[in-house]
């Protein structure tokens, strides 16, 4: 897995910080059609900080959304515009990640 573009956000509210970052991801398929071609995911990850202390880490995110990169972004900048929480993220987006991966 390679990461290709990170963008990050923190929001601090009465000694909560909460540190998002947001992540497009390279990987290569493995089995059947998809072996050897290469694909795009989006990885979500939030850090929960309360006075400067570490206290919670959530990751989510879905590793072979499309071999078209651009679509991806795009899915991405929705994520990172909305802030979405790795707890909502396929919640959110399972319908659009569903209609890249069904055109592939």
């Amino acid at each position: 897995m390679k990461i290709i573009l990170c963008k990050e956000k923190s929001i601090e509210d009465e000694g909560l910080r909460r540190d998002y970052s947001y992540r497009i991801v390279e990987v290569e398929g493995k089995k059947g059609a998809i072996k050897n071609k290469m694909f795009y995911g989006i990885e979500v990850e939030r850090r929960d900080f309360i006075n400067g202390e570490l206290v919670n880490i959530e990751r989510d995110g879905e590793k072979l959304i499309s071999s078209d990169c651009e679509k991806v972004k795009s899915l991405f900048n929705k994520a990172y515009t909305y802030l979405i929480s790795p707890i909502h993220f396929i919640d959110i987006f399972s319908n659009e990640i569903d209609e890249l991966r069904f055109n592939l």
